[in-house]
């Protein structure tokens, strides 16, 4: 009698939607980080995005 294996998978499968997601998600990030660092002072738009990003993982957990 052989038991039952249960696998879990901790990765969601990976689908041409995840990767147009992740194309989109990085470009505008990208787009974004260059638009504000060359329209306001770089010390001042990197402290935002620490801000935004620290905001981010509050509201996520």
């Amino acid at each position: 009698m052989c038991p039952t294996r249960w696998t879990l998978r901790k990765v969601p499968e990976i689908t041409a939607y995840f990767w147009i997601l992740k194309v989109l998600t990085t470009a505008m990030g990208e787009a974004t980080s260059d638009y504000s660092v060359h329209q306001i002072d770089p010390y001042l738009a990197v402290g935002l995005g620490a801000v935004a990003f620290a905001a981010a993982m509050v509201l996520s957990s």
